[in-house]
């Protein structure tokens, strides 16, 4: 299984083994994969593997044994774990009253980010879609949207409009349905285009989030970057604590 996507590779490897944890693919007591096990089966470090290992180590959802190796925690031993609660339709639910206005539709080379994240080569045809995002007529966001080229071909350039809700237009027109969604956020700058589109000054500081829509068969649909205003956006997160199953 190879990992990918926009998300640490450890955070992705910590993800998978807890949740094999979880379907009791390994059950309590019994032991984990070694090191090197992991590194050839997810195709990653051995630093990698190591940190995944220690943040589950972390959480009380493994132990180790000296000289016998990494075990599942018995019950008595497991920590509540504190997990992000959402849905993937969540990930691109439009906030009340928001519009796109300056669209645009064309097809591109994919970036080499893009590629990584859509699983293409490298060169290969995209269709981009992107937009301001406002609400009253005010900037909040810069939004872009990268397809596949077969997919974004049947994406046509109204999407945007009248609020539309991207996910929603995107499974009709697949006939299947997004059930997978990684996100990732974190700081950046305003380059030039982005600094022009929400009326900010180039180099500003703001938040950029980056998501990438999935598949049941994993296969990734729909890459989207987002720039928010720094005076107009911010991120409210609520935690709930669940007791590993």
């Amino acid at each position: 299984m190879q990992l990918g996507g926009p998300l640490p590779l450890y955070y992705q490897l910590t993800q998978h083994v807890l949740q094999r944890i979880r379907n009791a693919e390994f059950p309590v007591g019994s032991a984990l994969p070694t090191e090197e096990q992991l590194c050839t089966e997810y195709g990653v470090s051995r630093s990698t593997v190591r940190q995944a290992m220690t943040d589950l180590l972390s959480r009380g959802v493994i132990v180790r044994r000296r000289g016998l190796g990494t075990f599942v925690a018995e019950s008595g031993d497991l920590q509540k774990v504190v997990r992000l609660v959402s849905s993937v339709h969540e990930a691109l639910q439009y906030i009340r009253g928001l519009e796109y206005r300056d669209s645009i539709h064309q097809e591109i080379t994919a970036p080499p980010d893009i590629a990584k994240w859509l699983r293409i080569e490298a060169g290969s045809q995209i269709v981009l879609q992107c937009g301001v995002g406002c609400i009253e007529g005010e900037p909040i966001s810069n939004v872009k949207f990268f397809y596949p080229i077969d997919i974004g071909r049947k994406m046509d350039s109204e999407v945007l409009q009248d609020r539309a809700l991207v996910l929603a237009t995107l499974e009709t027109r697949l006939g299947q349905r997004v059930t997978r969604a990684e996100k990732l956020i974190e700081a950046d700058v305003a380059d030039p285009q982005c600094a022009a589109a929400l009326g900010i000054a180039v180099s500003r500081p703001l938040l950029r989030s980056t998501r990438v829509f999935s598949l049941a068969d994993a296969r990734p649909v729909m890459a989207v970057i987002a720039h928010y205003h720094p005076d107009r956006y911010k991120l409210h997160v609520e935690l709930i604590e669940q007791t590993p199953r």
